[in-house]
């Protein structure tokens, strides 16, 4: 946030960040006792994250699956780039579940996916959906293969969060460049944008 939003002698704290080139919410303080208090809020589970996510394929029949597993970070080293990423692995780790609904699929095999996570591990929405053979567009770490764009096809479409007992909803429509990706995919997402906006 620039200072001619916050105030040039006025603080700002980044309380929710997101992977780099992902779009959509993010969540800054003007104060830290609200930086705090979203914080703890955030830690307690009390956050409720909603993203949409291009996937190369989708083989998923059912409309709504759940992935619950264990992720560790890790180092991996491809050509001259070395890369921080989560692993699954059978023991050990940090659980990591999501909640995903198929909003739309394309005729090549492509989908519109919705994510609810429901914890907070690193790239755990890119880890999971991977894990199942359905990596986001253009995502350079999970799916390497899956067909080039010039953006990580993952949105922050939705956030609702509590501070003081309070609890505040805050919808993003996907920014063009998305829905172009979903155009050129030949996915229509006109349900589920209308779905978005009544949530607003």
């Amino acid at each position: 946030m620039s200072k001619a939003h916050s105030g040039a002698d006025t603080p700002c704290f980044l309380v929710h960040r997101l992977d780099a080139d992902t779009s959509g919410i993010l969540v800054f303080a003007k104060s830290k006792r609200v930086a705090t208090a979203l914080t703890d809020s955030l830690r307690k589970r009390e956050w409720t994250k909603v993203y949409w996510a291009i996937t190369k394929r989708c083989d998923q029949p059912q409309t709504e699956f759940k992935v619950q597993n264990h992720l560790r970070p890790a180092k991996e080293k491809r050509g001259q780039r070395t890369f921080s990423l989560n692993t699954v692995v059978r023991s050990g780790g940090d659980y990591a579940e999501t909640d995903f609904t198929v909003l739309a699929r394309g005729p090549s095999g492509t989908a519109l996916i919705e994510a609810r996570p429901q914890t907070g591990r690193m790239h755990q929405i890119r880890v999971h959906l991977a894990g199942l053979g359905m990596p986001i567009l253009g995502d350079p770490i999970y799916g390497p293969q899956s067909l080039p764009t010039e953006r990580l096809a993952l949105h922050a479409a939705k956030l609702q969060l509590n501070l003081d007992n309070q609890f505040y909803t805050f919808v993003m429509k996907p920014p063009i460049d998305f829905v172009k990706l979903t155009e050129a995919a030949s996915i229509d997402i006109t349900a589920a944008l209308e779905r978005l906006n009544a949530q607003h």
